[in-house]
C-alpha cells in the first residue's frame, strides 16, 4: 500500500534531500509545500499519511501550520525537522501531539528515516 508524505519546508534542497533518503522505498510518495500556507492548501486538496514540517518558515511558520490543521480536526501524524527548536517551542509541539522532533543540527537523516518508517508502520 502506498503512503503519501507532505514535506513542508521553505528550503527546496531539503525536499530533494528527504526524497533522496527514501529512494529505495517505492511505496512512499512525496508532495512538497514551501511554507505553512502552502501546506494547508495541499492538505485541503489531498490526503496524506504523514507530514514532515520545518518550524522556521515565512508567511506561516511550522507551529502556526500545525495548530491550524489540528484546529480543523486533522490528525495526520507530524514529524518536525528543524535546525532551531528552543525549549519553549518543544513544549508547544508536545502539546500539539507532534509524533517526533528531529534536530537537524547534527544532520540526523538516519533518525528521520527511522521516524518516518515507524510512523508509517513500514519495515526498514
Amino acid at each position: 500500500m502506498n503512503k503519501k508524505v507532505l514535506i513542508v519546508n521553505d528550503l527546496s534542497f531539503m525536499h530533494d534531500t528527504i526524497k533522496m533518503i527514501f529512494e529505495s522505498y517505492p511505496n512512499i510518495t512525496f508532495s512538497s509545500a514551501l511554507d505553512g500556507m502552502d501546506g494547508i492548501h495541499s492538505i485541503e486538496k489531498e490526503h496524506f499519511d504523514l507530514i514532515i514540517s520545518d518550524i522556521d518558515m515565512p508567511h506561516c511558520n511550522g507551529v502556526e501550520f500545525i495548530s491550524s490543521i489540528q484546529k480543523e480536526g486533522n490528525q495526520i501524524p507530524i514529524i518536525v525537522l528543524s535546525a532551531s527548536i528552543d525549549k519553549g517551542t518543544r513544549h508547544i509541539l508536545s502539546l500539539l501531539n507532534v509524533k517526533h522532533i528531529v534536530d537537524m543540527q547534527f544532520y540526523s537523516f538516519y533518525e528521520l528515516r527511522d521516524c518516518v518508517l515507524q510512523t508509517l508502520d513500514l519495515k526498514q
